[in-house]
């Protein structure tokens, strides 16, 4: 009896080190995918603040850029420095939109890995309930072959095992002895 009951013991274990070890691998997996999606919220109020101050910048300097030309006579209007200025707040604009844009990729590849963080989570209890399933299985299959519960051993199995437990010494050589 002291058999049955360590050996249930032990199943009974190792089916709760597996549970708790599927359990550990989906709340890590939840937890990097919640760091992952704040990730892809904080890139892109990044992105924006980066872009606001670029944007602020770009201005600041366009207005130096006009009281330069302004404090040396130069006429904005209707001249060929107004082209330049337009050409200069043209490509301040399109650095902005980078800037936007980098911050929307980084976003997009922290969803996506918030995603796949996701998957990794459902697949870890999927993996690990078939890992707790098939132990109990094994298990109970064990059980039963031990202690005579079930068909555990086969028809040339059994007349082995009978055969055996009649005669051991005919399986056995002696040391020292030829066998006949």
């Amino acid at each position: 009896m002291a058999l049955n009951t360590l050996f249930a013991a032990g199943l009974a274990t190792a089916g709760i080190g597996q549970a708790f070890s599927m359990f550990g691998q989906y709340q890590s997996a939840k937890a990097q995918q919640k760091a992952a999606n704040q990730n892809a919220v904080l890139a892109r109020q990044r992105a924006a603040a980066k872009e606001s101050q670029y944007r602020r910048d770009a201005q600041r300097q366009m207005a130096t850029a006009r009281a330069k030309m302004a404090a040396r006579g130069v006429l904005v209007e209707g001249s060929s420095s107004l082209d330049v200025l337009s050409d200069l707040a043209s490509q301040h604009a399109e650095r902005a939109l980078l800037i936007r844009y980098g911050g929307e990729v980084d976003s997009i590849n922290a969803r996506n890995r918030a995603s796949m963080y996701g998957t990794k989570a459902t697949s870890s209890l999927i993996s690990g309930t078939g890992q707790l399933a098939s132990t109990g299985l094994l298990g109970a299959y064990a059980y039963g072959n031990e202690f005579g519960f079930g068909s555990g051993t086969s028809t040339s199995q059994q007349s082995f095992i009978d055969a055996h437990n009649a005669a051991p010494q005919a399986y056995y050589q002696a040391p020292g002895t030829l066998l006949a």
